[in-house]
């Protein structure tokens, strides 16, 4: 497969960061209704043992589950912004090369010699 270019639809980019990151963050709102969940069901158990067990499955699978998605999450929303942000600085970079290379000129004799002139 061949890609002929690039064309990021920096807006629309930009737009789907922040739901992913608003998606981040649902997460965090769900870890705490779990805890809260996890918490309330082992209270009702009136049980020490489903209490303990309630608890080490939150705290050593649940919460760890949740805790690895919200930094993935992050990191890759933290990735792509910056990905685009390198994106934007290239392109705003080539064009700004590219209006000063337009509004030079050749530097008058430097090529004397291969037209005709000089000697």
């Amino acid at each position: 497969m061949t890609i002929n270019g690039w064309d990021i639809q920096v807006a629309t980019v930009r737009g789907v960061i922040a739901k992913a990151r608003a998606t981040v963050e649902d997460l965090q709102t769900e870890e705490t209704t779990l805890q809260n969940a996890v918490t309330s069901a082992a209270g009702s158990s009136n049980s020490p043992v489903i209490l303990q067990a309630l608890t080490e499955c939150y705290e050593e699978y649940l919460s760890a589950l949740l805790n690895s998605g919200t930094i993935r999450g992050d990191n890759a929303c933290n990735s792509t912004s910056d990905a685009v942000d390198h994106y934007v600085r290239g392109d705003e970079e080539m064009a700004g090369n590219a209006n000063r290379l337009a509004g030079e000129s050749p530097v008058a004799g430097a090529n004397e010699d291969s037209i005709g002139g000089g000697r």
